[in-house]
Order: C-alpha cells, then structure tokens, then sequence
C-alpha cells in the first residue's frame, strides 16, 4: 500500500489515527501519565491494544525529541561556561600587574546549570524545565 501524496486524500482511517497520535501527544505533553491517556483514549472506544501502541510510539517520540533538544541544551550550555570562562580568564591575565579583573560566575554558572539540565535530557529523555 503507498503512502498518501500531497494530492491524494487521506483516508478515514488515517484522518482518525492522526487525531488520536495529536489528542495522545498533547495530553502527554501536557503531563499526564502515559497510563492516563491510554485509559482515557479506552473511554473514547478506541481498542485497549491500538491505545497501547499509540501511547507507546508517541510516547517514544516525545522522548526522542527531548533527547535531541538536551543535545542542543547541553552544548549552549558548555559553550555559555566556556565564554564566561574565556571572559574570565582574558581579564585576569590583563590585570596581573595590579589591576582589577572581571569573574564572570553568572555566566559561568547559568552555562552550567543549562549543560547539566540538558545532559540530562539526553540522557534520560525527562522533560526538565
């Protein structure tokens, strides 16, 4: 069987399977247990075996993307301490003979802060906000 083209119609059954994957994501994503919504999408008649799978895929899915936003997090993160280090460090050695120096530990400390919230995402898939 082919996939549908920009030109042909959906049909029903896809039509209705991509209303439960959007209904089961915004609920997940909304924070409700995965055993919530499948329990919910039960009450709306859909089968106790085809709730489970749409729990599952989209569940997985909502785990992948978080996984690959914790990259993104985790990096900003590393290069945020970095520059802050580098401001650091630049000050220092131009005021070794006396002056006064800037310690940017915000900069620093956020950059931190964001490289571990995001190591966690990539590694666990957790939301962390």
């Amino acid at each position: 069987m082919s996939q549908p083209t920009a030109t042909e119609p959906k049909s029903e059954q896809d039509q209705v399977m991509e209303k439960l994957m959007t209904y089961t994501a915004s609920q997940l994503m909304a924070g409700k247990k995965p055993a919530q919504v499948q329990d919910d999408l039960m009450t709306q008649g859909v089968p106790s075996d085809l709730a489970s799978q749409i729990v599952a895929a989209v569940n997985d899915y909502k785990k992948k993307a978080v996984r690959k936003s914790g990259v993104k997090m985790f990096f900003t993160g590393i290069v945020m301490a970095g520059i802050g280090a580098a401001i650091t460090i630049g000050s220092f050695s131009s005021a070794s003979s006396g002056g006064h120096y800037v310690v940017t530990y915000g900069l620093i400390a956020v950059g931190l802060v964001y490289a571990l919230a995001g190591g966690i995402r990539m590694l666990t898939g957790w939301n962390i906000k």
